[in-house]
């Protein structure tokens, strides 16, 4: 638990760090979440921390170090290609709207989607080994799409300056606060049976915008 409040306090702006319920029995629980996590390398402990889909482990300092390394170096990499995304909300309707556009900065080969996530920054829940509820933060609530791995970007020879633009719309429920809701992107590629989030020697393409509301 400590370990995830570390990262989410160093890394946050920096890449892109969420908590994934796969449990059913959790109040925190998400189909979206427990799809992806099923496509990550497998683990039967609890928790288990992934950089991108790669299983790191499930505690102490060893954990946090392999993480924050990783990130350091991604930062370092120029991207072979990125997601921007605007997001906007309109009380009236509560419809969330997300504009993305996605440009490839080299030729690349292979099938690319793009995946929108809804997340709740700042969550109380009842939290496993603790005698009183914790805040969880960024937690993975739903993606904006009926895949959750996102819409296709691209597949086969992708040009350099190939470019993809995708709206995503979502009804927030009542209990939702706008407020509380950042959005996620992840550039995803697929591998055979897996999908991996797509990398330049582990540079995650995936980025935070705050909701604007209108």
């Amino acid at each position: 638990w400590d370990n995830y409040k570390s990262l989410v306090s160093t890394l946050n702006a920096r890449a892109l760090v969420m908590a994934g319920h796969a449990s059913s029995s959790s109040a925190l629980y998400s189909p979206t979440a427990e799809r992806i996590i099923q496509n990550f390398e497998q683990s039967l402990s609890h928790p288990t921390f992934f950089y991108n889909t790669t299983r790191i482990g499930s505690s102490g300092s060893t954990v946090v170090n392999t993480i924050t390394t990783n990130v350091n170096n991604a930062n370092k990499n120029t991207p072979q290609a990125q997601a921007g995304i605007a997001a906007t909300f309109d009380p009236g309707t509560r419809m969330l709207t997300v504009q993305s556009k996605v440009e490839f900065f080299q030729a690349l080969q292979g099938e690319y989607f793009l995946g929108v996530y809804l997340l709740e920054k700042a969550v109380t829940s009842a939290q496993a080994a603790r005698t009183f509820n914790e805040t969880h933060q960024n937690v993975l609530r739903t993606a904006l799409h009926s895949d959750p791995f996102g819409e296709a970007l691209a597949s086969g020879n992708v040009a350099a300056g190939t470019v993809k633009s995708i709206q995503s719309t979502l009804t927030l429920i009542p209990s939702y606060n706008p407020a509380n809701l950042p959005i996620a992107s992840i550039i995803w590629k697929k591998n055979g049976t897996l999908v991996q989030v797509f990398n330049d020697s582990s540079h995650m393409t995936a980025n935070f915008r705050a909701l604007e509301s209108f």
